[in-house]
């Protein structure tokens, strides 16, 4: 039986001072959207009408849209971590 990866949950950080990180035990004040998982905390910031996801200490590219960026984390990068751990 293969199972199903569930959504990611995403959390509009527009409306406040910071998010919370528990891997980094800090805030995040220029997020706009944020998500944490098991294998990331997916933090995607907007610089110069660009969007790029951040993780693990790693930036992704650039992307035009939020949900383009959020596509890549839940689609790309999250599915491809999760994979070993769905059969």
């Amino acid at each position: 039986m293969i199972r199903k990866l569930k959504p990611l949950i995403w959390y509009d950080a527009t409306s406040c001072a910071g998010v919370y990180s528990e891997r980094s035990d800090s805030y995040i004040k220029d997020a706009i959207w944020f998500c944490s998982t098991l294998v990331a905390e997916y933090v995607i910031r907007e610089r110069n009408g660009k969007y790029y996801v951040n993780y693990g200490g790693r930036t992704e590219n650039e992307y035009n849209t939020v949900e383009e960026a959020k596509e890549w984390a839940e689609f790309t990068h999250y599915k491809d971590k999760m994979s070993v751990y769905l059969l």
